[in-house]
């Protein structure tokens, strides 16, 4: 069988989005199966592209011959013309949705959630509620969102969802029936090193317990309450291993500034993007993985953190019961 995988990335010079590596790891798992025969085509989403329609064309080329092809969708990686140009393929598509938050509830929802997002401005901000232009780009967010979902839903043949929340989610946006749960994979990996060695080679007490949150920086994962939460554990140290998605980095500025102020910044260590061998390294100085997610779709750092065996403290979300579950 000859199967097909679209895989869209950002900017070259930008680190590699979960989203493009998950399909990516997918394809190179199918093209190890005696029964399969993989195509690959990648669509670049840099900044200022606004035509893809020459980059589609190539791509609709590498797939003409495929039985089907499998699409990972996300809000932050995505172009409208993909979904038009979707429409026009004579081959069944598979999407796998991501990034599935909580905003994607039924209409009824969203006045409760805009009203707890406000009561966290007026905490943050000493009184101050969001604006009007905030919370109009938070309707026009959700509104995107909905109907980018909603057009999917009618364009492909199969929606798959990594949690049953969000087929569920996904079934109430959609009216899609056609939406099957296929875990998110948690892949082999080699031994890592011993603890003692891990923390030896990046230079981290090795009689203090370590604690990491793991992946991008952004708003929604929990790294302000990490600092928050460290300011009462003075038996700790922090470690943010990754650095701040493109586009957050006042965030990680004001995260930073808010651990001075707290008097915690000597045991808070934010690594930036880092290698595999690096990555492994703070896999195995960690004693505990720390989740602390506001808002959780399918996680590749909580899978890595399986992978790794390392002990997870997580936010108490439905995904979460399911991983427990499996």
């Amino acid at each position: 069988m000859k199967v097909g995988y679209l895989h869209l990335t950002q900017s070259p010079t930008l680190p590699l989005s979960g989203v493009t590596r998950y399909g990516q790891k997918l394809a190179a798992a199918a093209s190890q199966r005696d029964n399969l025969t993989v195509f690959e085509a990648h669509i670049g989403l840099s900044p200022g592209v606004v035509d893809l329609s020459q980059q589609l064309s190539r791509a609709a080329k590498t797939l003409a011959a495929t039985a089907v092809v499998h699409v990972q969708y996300s809000q932050f990686v995505w172009h409208e013309q993909i979904l038009d140009w979707l429409q026009t393929l004579p081959i069944p598509v598979v999407v796998t949705l991501h990034d599935l938050h909580p905003h994607l509830y039924p209409p009824g929802h969203w006045g409760q959630l805009l009203w707890q997002a406000n009561q966290q401005q007026r905490a943050r901000s000493g009184g101050r509620s969001l604006s009007l232009r905030s919370t109009g780009q938070q309707f026009y967010k959700y509104w995107c969102d909905r109907t980018a979902l909603a057009a999917l839903g009618t364009a492909v043949d199969r929606l798959l969802t990594c949690h049953r929340i969000e087929a569920q989610r996904v079934q109430q946006v959609t009216g899609n029936q056609r939406v099957q749960v296929i875990p998110h994979f948690v892949e082999p990996r080699a031994p890592l090193p011993t603890p003692a060695a891990a923390k030896a080679a990046l230079g981290l007490p090795t009689t203090t317990p370590i604690v990491t949150l793991q992946g991008f920086i952004y708003r929604t994962k929990g790294h302000e309450l990490a600092v928050r939460a460290l300011a009462h554990l003075p038996h700790l140290h922090l470690v943010f291993a990754g650095g701040a998605v493109p586009g957050n980095e006042a965030f990680l500025a004001a995260l930073q500034t808010l651990a001075q102020t707290l008097g915690v910044a000597e045991r808070l260590r934010v690594t930036g993007y880092l290698s595999d061998d690096d990555l492994d390294r703070y896999l195995a100085a960690s004693d505990l993985a720390i989740c602390p997610f506001q808002a959780l779709s399918a996680s590749g750092s909580l899978s890595t953190w399986i992978a790794a065996g390392t002990p997870i403290l997580a936010a108490d979300h439905p995904q979460i019961h399911d991983y427990n579950a499996l």
